[in-house]
């Protein structure tokens, strides 16, 4: 007879005790996407002479070529098609 009225009870605790405010909890937008023509993008992008590199950030790898990104300064590409003479 005890158990019959043991599983609300388990049930109406839980319920009650759960806090439905989430304190601390906040959600945080971290980026948001720019979206834009493919003829606005070309615009934006400058191809400039090799240059040294100072602050590298990510390494990336993709078929022949190796992209580096600099740090405020953009991405350097690579072109490894013949690794022991790689051409910037």
């Amino acid at each position: 007879m005890r158990l019959k009225y043991l599983f609300p009870v388990l049930v109406a605790v839980l319920v009650f005790t759960c806090d439905s405010d989430k304190v601390g909890m906040e959600l945080v937008q971290v980026a948001t996407p720019e979206i834009m023509s493919k003829a606005e993008f070309r615009k934006m992008v400058e191809v400039t002479k090799p240059c040294a590199m100072e602050e590298i950030g990510k390494i990336y790898a993709y078929k022949n070529y190796i992209f580096i990104g600099e740090v405020d300064e953009g991405i350097h590409v690579i072109d490894n098609s013949n690794p022991v003479f790689p051409k910037k």
